[in-house]
């Protein structure tokens, strides 16, 4: 049976072709006589066919998450640390990987690395998936033998981004939960409390004060054109929602939240320090100085604290 082997050197050159062998296991240790370290290993005859992959095309498949990379890539990790190649990993984290979007860049990378490309090129192809910090992890780490303490790293650094965004979200979650609560109180005064005023004042036969007039008379305007008032605040919903998505908008929200008294404390020392981290990997992968503020430059989505690495 023949295999096809992408592998590299003790002295860092990669190498790539076929070998003859009874079985996979063989094949691995075979090119370890000859002083490789296989980074893929396929039999040249497994191939997905197109009429395979039709029945797992789909439609609305969800995004991948942070959650389901780092799981990849801790079971990635996990099963290279083992002494299983690149390739068979990929495979058998295909076959087990539940999310159907990212089941289906797994599909794609192993059938580009079973036909002789590295890994990272293949990873390349689905930067909206990994990453381009991610890819270039992978790549530094073939080209340096390291790929076990790449993907550690890497690991690593997921975990950390997972931690930040759900510490920002923590930050962020309660001012959101302060104004829903004062939005119901307001709409229960409204509704059911100021009308009560009304038949106190109605049944004691005195004025209301003018403030407390003033709320009733809102309350009444409220509730007598509920309608128009919930269809205007649709329409300035859709309106809102148009705006938030372009590029001024954007621009506005990265500097509220980089700039605003009550946020700034924790995003600033959150934006820094996952910063220092991603150069860090980037630096202990063996990327170059410049490569890695440039990565991290295209990794980063405020666009105020991007345009420091500009300066």
């Amino acid at each position: 049976m023949e295999f096809q082997y992408t592998a590299k050197a003790t002295d860092g050159h990669a190498a790539t072709g076929v070998i003859d062998a009874a079985s996979l296991g063989e094949a691995r240790q075979r090119l370890r006589e000859q002083g490789l370290f296989a980074l893929s290993l396929v039999a040249r005859q497994i191939r997905t066919t197109p009429s395979l992959q039709l029945p797992r095309v789909t439609f609305g498949v969800a995004r991948v998450r942070p959650t389901d990379l780092l799981m990849f890539t801790s079971q990635l990790t996990i099963m290279c640390q083992a002494g299983v190649d690149l390739a068979e990993a990929l495979k058998n984290l295909a076959d087990q990987c539940k999310h159907p979007g990212l089941k289906k860049t797994l599909d794609a990378v192993f059938d580009d690395v079973s036909s002789g490309q590295p890994v990272s090129a293949a990873m390349k192809k689905h930067t909206h998936v990994f990453g381009d910090a991610y890819v270039a992890g992978i790549a530094a780490g073939e080209a340096s033998g390291t790929m076990n303490d790449v993907l550690h790293r890497l690991s690593d650094l997921l975990r950390n981004q997972i931690r930040l965004r759900s510490t920002l979200m923590s930050v962020l979650s309660y001012p959101l939960v302060l104004a829903a609560v004062a939005s119901v109180v307001v709409a229960a005064l409204i509704f059911f409390v100021l009308p009560q005023f009304s038949n106190v004042f109605e049944d004691m036969g005195t004025p209301a004060p003018p403030t407390t007039r003033m709320l009733m008379d809102a309350a009444n305007f409220l509730r007598d054109h509920l309608l128009i008032m919930l269809g205007a605040a649709g329409l300035l919903g859709i309106a809102a929602w148009r705006y938030w998505s372009t590029d001024q908008a954007r621009h506005y929200r990265d500097g509220l939240l980089l700039f605003c008294p009550f946020v700034r404390d924790a995003t600033q020392p959150l934006l820094i320090g996952r910063t220092l981290r991603l150069i860090g990997t980037m630096l202990q992968s063996g990327l170059p100085l410049l490569d890695a503020i440039q990565l991290c430059r295209s990794s980063i989505r405020n666009r105020h604290y991007v345009e420091l690495f500009r300066a």
